[in-house]
């Protein structure tokens, strides 16, 4: 289990990782609201991959993400804790 860190940017809290293939991630946040996950290959600009315009103050998904990619996870609301299995 990796645990991820997020940081203020903004209005928003993010995190960033480097994709090691198929992955679970579960944020535990202080609110619930808008979580989105982009990726990009090095060097290019990041895309929307997935997007949960309402979700709950807890959140788990599969990032079916190739290796290699970067990826940035975005949430509205503050992220009191993350990991990804």
């Amino acid at each position: 289990m990796t645990t991820l860190e997020f940081n203020q940017e903004g209005s928003g809290y993010v995190a960033r990782y480097v994709s090691w293939g198929a992955a679970v991630v579960q944020l535990e946040r202080a609110a619930a609201g808008a979580v989105s996950v982009s990726a990009n290959l090095p060097g290019m600009e990041a895309v929307q991959i997935e997007s949960f315009d309402d979700a709950g103050q807890n959140v788990i998904f599969n990032a079916a993400i190739p290796a290699g990619m970067e990826v940035t996870i975005e949430s509205a609301t503050e992220v009191t804790a993350a990991n990804m299995l």
